[in-house]
């Protein structure tokens, strides 16, 4: 039986996906098939701002009134 979110290192040849997490639910296990996704290292990308700068947002609170 597996469980649903149970990560296993992938066998395959593919080093560039060292592990595999099942995503199928239980109620599935009589198949002979798994939902699996591959869990693979990403590289470091740089952090966006917390607030992205906008020069649309709004430059009075009128400009964000749809019915005027």
């Amino acid at each position: 039986m597996t469980d649903q979110f149970d990560v296993y290192a992938n066998v395959g040849q593919n080093k560039n996906i060292p592990y595999v997490v099942v995503v199928q639910s239980k109620i599935f296990d009589a198949s002979p098939r798994r939902v699996v996704v591959p869990l693979v290292e990403s590289p470091p990308s740089p952090t966006p701002p917390a607030s992205p700068r906008n020069s649309r947002w709004p430059a009075t609170a009128s400009s964000c009134n749809p019915w005027k």
